[in-house]
C-alpha cells in the first residue's frame, strides 16, 4: 500500500502579474516570427471543399455573416494570413517550407478546425502562429481567443506557438517531430490545451516569458494529454506562472517535466502519470542567491495524486544515500518510480509529491 499522509500545508498559489513597458525594443522568440509564405484564397463552407480535393478553388474570401452575426467558415488549402475573426477550415494536407508561419494568426476570435489533416514543414519556421512577434518591436497587439481543433502538424521548428493572447483552446492535435509542439510566449493567459498529443519532438509543451517585456504564460489548463518521446516532455522558463496538469500522460520522455527560471512558479500537478522518464519525473530548479544582488529564488510544486510509475511512489533524482524528504509531509522518495528533485535545503525535495498513486489514474492521457 502506497504512503498516505494528510496534507498539512500547501504553497500559495502566486498571482499572475502583468508587466507594461512604455516602449519595447526587440525580443528574442521563442518560436519563429513572420509569415513568408503566401496568402491561401478562402472560400464560404457552403462552396464545397472535401478531403479528396487536391486542387484549390479560385475563389474570394466571403464576409457574409449568418443569422447570429458571426462570420461564415472560409476554406484554407495552403498557408495562409489570417486577419479577421471566423472559423477557418482546413481542406487539404499543406507542405511548408522556409521559416516564416504556416498558418499566421493576426486577429482576434480566431478558430482554425483542422478536419484530420496535417501541416508538414522543412525542419523550419512555424506550423500556427498566433499573434507571433507582438513583442518585436513597436507597442504590443493583443490578441483574444485563438482555438485550433484537429490537427496534425510534423516537420517545423515550431508546431503552434502563441504570443500576447488571452484566452483560447489547442484540442486535438497532434504534434510530433517538431523542435517544440507546442510553444506560448510572453503575455498568454487563460489558454486550454486539451486531449493533444506531443511527441517525438525536442520539447513537447513549452513556455518562456521575460519580466522586462510583459511577464511570462500565466494561468495555462493543460488536461488529458499524451506527453510522449520527446527528449523533454513538459518546459516551463522563466516567468511561467499558475499552470495546472491535469490527467496527462507524460511518459518515455528523456526528461519528464522540468521548472527553471526566475519567478517560475504556482503550477500544479494532479491526477497524471509521470513513468518511464529516463533522467527525472519532475525536475524544479531552485535558483540560489548571486553575486550580482538576486536573491535566491524557491518554490515548492504541488504534485500529489500523481502515479510516478511504480507502487511505492518516486525516487529521489541522481538516487541519493538518504533519499530526500517531502516538504509538507516529510515522506521519503525512496520509491522506485521516476525522481523528484531537492531544493536549496539539503535532503528536502522541493515537489510536494506526498500521498502518491499506487497505480495509473483511470482516464488519464488522451480521451
Amino acid at each position: 500500500m502506497g504512503k498516505r499522509a494528510d496534507r498539512s500545508s500547501s504553497a500559495g498559489t502566486a498571482s499572475t502579474r502583468r508587466r507594461f513597458l512604455k516602449t519595447i525594443g526587440a525580443a528574442t522568440a521563442l518560436v519563429g516570427v513572420g509569415s513568408g509564405q503566401g496568402v491561401a484564397r478562402t472560400v464560404p463552407s457552403g462552396e464545397g471543399g472535401s478531403r479528396g480535393s487536391a486542387t484549390p478553388r479560385n475563389v474570394g474570401q466571403s464576409n457574409r455573416k449568418n443569422a447570429v452575426g458571426s462570420l461564415t467558415s472560409h476554406e484554407i488549402s495552403s498557408c495562409t494570413t489570417i486577419t479577421s475573426p471566423g472559423t477557418y477550415e482546413v481542406v487539404d494536407d499543406i507542405s511548408s517550407t522556409g521559416s516564416g508561419v504556416c498558418i499566421d494568426v493576426k486577429a482576434n476570435d480566431v478558430t482554425i478546425q483542422g478536419n484530420g489533416y496535417t501541416l508538414s514543414g522543412d525542419g523550419n519556421g512555424t506550423g500556427v502562429g498566433a499573434n507571433l512577434g507582438a513583442t518585436s518591436s513597436g507597442p504590443i497587439t493583443f490578441r483574444e481567443n485563438v482555438v485550433v481543433e484537429d490537427l496534425s502538424v510534423t516537420g517545423f521548428d515550431t508546431a503552434i506557438g502563441y504570443e500576447e493572447i488571452s484566452g483560447g483552446r489547442v484540442e486535438g492535435v497532434t504534434a510530433r517531430e517538431n523542435g517544440t509542439g507546442i510553444a506560448l510566449r510572453y503575455g498568454v493567459f487563460g489558454l486550454t490545451v486539451r486531449d493533444s498529443t506531443l511527441a517525438d519532438s525536442g520539447v513537447g509543451f513549452g513556455t518562456v516569458g521575460d519580466p522586462d517585456v510583459y511577464g511570462g504564460p500565466g494561468n495555462v489548463l493543460f488536461e488529458y494529454n499524451d506527453v510522449e518521446s520527446n527528449d523533454r516532455g513538459i518546459s516551463l522558463g522563466h516567468g511561467t506562472s499558475d499552470h495546472e496538469f491535469v490527467c496527462n500522460r507524460i511518459v518515455g520522455n528523456s526528461g519528464g517535466a522540468r521548472h527553471s527560471g526566475y519567478d517560475t512558479q504556482g503550477h500544479t500537478y494532479d491526477g497524471n502519470v509521470i513513468c518511464s522518464n529516463r533522467d527525472y519525473g519532475l525536475l524544479n530548479v531552485d535558483n540560489p542567491a548571486q553575486e550580482d544582488g538576486i536573491p535566491a529564488f524557491e518554490d515548492v510544486v504541488e504534485a500529489t495524486n500523481n502515479y510516478w510509475g511504480a507502487p511505492d511512489g518516486p525516487s529521489s533524482i541522481g538516487d541519493p544515500a538518504t533519499p530526500y524528504e517531502d516538504p509538507v509531509t516529510g515522506a521519503l522518495a525512496d520509491g522506485s518510480g521516476d525522481g523528484v528533485s531537492e531544493s536549496l535545503d539539503d535532503g528536502i525535495s522541493n515537489v510536494h509529491f506526498d500521498p502518491f498513486e499506487t497505480s495509473p489514474p483511470a482516464g488519464a492521457g488522451q480521451r
